[in-house]
């Protein structure tokens, strides 16, 4: 029997999902925060949505500097690795 999943993943989720936290924001094209708002009460998910408003996505300029050491890099994979594996 086929397995039947509900879910259908998009390229643009994490997207939005991280903008939600304090090291992620997005930076549409215009129109700032409003647009970001606004585009959340519809379908933000969608590729085409991500191309068409969102110019880059920035990240908080210490954890960026974190990331650039391998070690920091490899710690930070295996907590995420853990925490998919406690889920």
């Amino acid at each position: 029997m086929k397995e039947v999943s509900i879910f259908k993943p998009k390229a643009g989720t994490p997207f939005w999902h991280l903008n939600s936290e304090p090291f992620w924001q997005l930076i549409p094209y215009e129109g700032g925060y409003a647009t970001i708002v606004e585009l959340q009460k519809g379908n933000p998910y969608s590729a085409a949505t991500i191309h068409k408003y969102i110019k880059y996505a920035v990240i908080d300029k210490e954890l960026f500097l974190l990331l650039r050491d391998s070690s920091n890099r490899e710690t930070l994979k295996r907590a995420l690795i853990n925490s998919l594996d406690m889920a």
